[in-house]
């Protein structure tokens, strides 16, 4: 080969080289398509043996609890379920012995049913756009029929009649406040809806009211600000006898997110609040559910917040005595369902965590076919230093 020949091969080789060496040093190029946001938004006990939660990514996940002889340490997944429309479970809730529902879209609910060895989709409940997701759910008894009631993110109920797992719509009712909480972006959803004696619902929503409503007939008997002062939404409720626990966001330190009230004659009272937070520097903190624990004379109760703490506590001569916290999750609050035969309580986030309370029923006359890990006086008791 020509010496010059040689050379301009030599340079194209060089050029060559220097090309690949540029490209393999290069940084990959990233172009993010999206992300599955996974956390739990509904949890519901289905039976004694088996619970479920509903998630942000459209999954409906079934468990059971862990059976001690087959050392088994937590919640057992059994089945995974995914909503028609594939959209986030907001709603979730038990209908009858083998059925529940859960929200599907902005205008349909899913039912779903046991068939044989698992549950399958039976179906889906139809309704009017304008209404909104189905964020919360509640069956009732009233002039000799079942009933489900319906809250959606419009701030509408809905009252459907219930036979076995068939539902056929009766009516509407409009919830709406007419002065919201103040927010740059005003929001109504109802976020619980449950059951009290004498055929009434209570409800609660994002607008900051508290509701009475006599069902089926969808009368709002009473209506009442949480707080005149509120500056954010209600975001759950719980109810045991007459008493009433409501979870909001409170704002600065002054503020509360947990308040206690009573029903008396149709009237709902105010008796007590407080503010479930560590990090006192918080702009706000979110409570997002609470659920009342009742266990033979005494009334707990669990609360989930934003810092990832699961708090307890116990309401004594119409007050509220906080007990103590534990961290669930680095960041964020969970789902919680709490089933009272044995002293049950799953919460949710991204884990699953089962908690038993102290043993309060001779277990070997009524257990169901599961073992369940005991701890010896219960959460908090075992946890009351924190």
């Amino acid at each position: 080969m020509k010496p010059k020949v040689r050379c301009f091969a030599t340079i194209l080789t060089l050029v060559y080289l220097i090309q690949t060496s540029t490209t393999r040093a290069a940084e990959p190029k990233l172009e993010k398509v999206g992300s599955t946001y996974t956390w739990a938004q509904a949890a519901s006990w289905l039976s004694l043996n088996q619970f479920a939660v509903g998630r942000w990514d459209g999954t409906v996940t079934l468990f059971r609890p862990p059976v001690s002889d087959n050392k088994e340490f937590g919640p057992v997944l059994t089945q995974v379920l995914k909503t028609p429309s594939g959209q986030a479970i907001q709603m979730l809730s038990r209908v009858a012995k083998d059925s529940f529902v859960t929200s599907n879209d902005d205008s349909s609910l899913a039912i779903w049913t046991w068939n044989e060895s698992m549950y399958a989709l039976k179906g889906t409940a139809k309704y009017e756009a304008k209404f909104g997701v189905a964020n919360c759910a509640e069956v009732i008894r009233a002039q000799g029929k079942q009933w489900l009631v319906t809250g959606h993110a419009e701030g509408y109920l809905l009252v459907w009649e219930l036979e076995g797992c068939n539902l056929r719509f009766n009516k509407e009712v409009n919830i709406r406040s007419d002065s919201p909480v103040p927010s740059k972006f005003p929001l109504w959803n109802v976020r619980s809806v449950v059951r009290q004696k004498g055929g009434m619902v209570v409800t609660c929503a994002e607008d900051g009211d508290v509701c009475l409503v006599e069902i089926p007939v969808g009368k709002v008997l009473t209506r009442i600000r949480y707080n005149p002062k509120a500056q954010r939404g209600i975001n759950s409720l719980s109810i045991s006898g007459d008493y009433i626990l409501l979870a909001n966001c409170s704002v600065g330190p002054d503020d509360k997110n947990l308040w206690l009230y009573q029903i008396q004659d149709g009237r709902v009272k105010l008796l007590d609040s407080a503010n479930l937070v560590k990090d006192t520097k918080r702009p706000q903190v979110f409570n997002f559910c609470v659920r009342f624990a009742p266990q033979d004379m005494d009334l707990f109760f669990f609360a989930s917040t934003e810092e990832g703490l699961l708090w307890w506590g116990q309401i004594s001569d119409e007050k509220i005595a906080v007990k103590g916290n534990e961290k669930i999750e680095c960041e964020g609050g969970g789902a919680l369902t709490f089933e009272p035969e044995y002293g049950r309580l799953i919460v949710v986030a991204h884990a699953i965590h089962l908690y038993k309370l102290s043993e309060t029923r001779e277990e070997k006359e009524k257990a169901p076919n599961v073992t369940l890990p005991t701890t010896r006086r219960g959460l908090w008791h075992r946890r009351c230093d924190r």
